[in-house]
């Protein structure tokens, strides 16, 4: 039964790594297409990173 339920948990996360990645990747595309590149240079990944992991955070604390 603890391999089912961690089974389950495996593919969900999987799951969301994946959904999150593409959803990175595309945000990624949005603003490289309709902004230019000279835009993208100015996206400071290192704020966008922690805001990700302040937000995931969160979302597990409540």
């Amino acid at each position: 039964m603890v391999k089912f339920i961690v089974l389950i948990l495996l593919i969900f996360s999987i799951y969301k790594w994946f959904v999150y990645s593409m959803a990175f990747k595309g945000l990624m595309y949005y603003v490289g297409t309709h902004f230019g590149e000279d835009e993208m240079d100015k996206i400071d990944m290192g704020k966008v990173i922690q805001t990700a992991i302040k937000n995931t955070l969160n979302d597990f604390r409540g």
